[in-house]
């Protein structure tokens, strides 16, 4: 998408003109994953890929994977309204945050 608004009231309840997809940099296939309107977890079009605006923290790519698989095991149909691409992002960095080894501190 060539715009994006960032407004806080549409990024809580997932209603930004935005599409929100998963990028690698591990170099392994997938090299993206994200939620469709088809319902599908899946890369994007290769012809697409130019027009994202790549920001956000960097994750590690296994623990990623992982999640965005553990997200995929509890999927409903999409819906543009309460199941949509920012929903399914929002679970895999839920599950990240679940998965991720955590400091221990003495």
């Amino acid at each position: 998408m060539p715009f994006k608004l960032n407004n806080p009231v549409d990024n809580y309840f997932n209603t930004e003109i935005s599409h929100e997809q998963v990028f690698y940099e591990d170099g392994k296939q997938p090299l993206n994953e994200g939620f469709f309107g088809d319902s599908k977890v899946r890369p994007d079009n290769p012809n697409n890929l130019s027009k994202y605006e790549i920001f956000g923290p960097h994750y590690d790519d296994a623990t990623m994977r992982e999640a965005v698989e553990a997200a995929k095991k509890d999927i409903k149909p999409y819906c543009l309204i309460g199941n949509n691409c920012q929903d399914f992002a929002d679970k895999v960095r839920k599950e990240y945050e679940r998965r991720r080894p955590k400091a221990c501190y003495k």
